[in-house]
């Protein structure tokens, strides 16, 4: 699980492209865990991604 104290502040863009990330996962009907796993990543690295923090 993610900790408070890794999350960084982001800019603009990085917050976009998770935004879009995420958009485009749920507009194919994926969870994290399909989309990590066709990624070669876990889950929980998908949400990571998505919510802008380091696990």
């Amino acid at each position: 699980m993610a900790r408070a104290e890794n999350k960084e502040t982001v800019g603009p863009a990085a917050r976009m492209a998770a935004a879009v990330a995420k958009k485009m996962r749920l507009k194919k009907g994926l969870t994290q865990d399909q989309l990590g796993t066709q990624m070669g990543f876990t889950g929980a690295a998908i949400s990571a991604m998505e919510r802008l923090i380091h696990p």
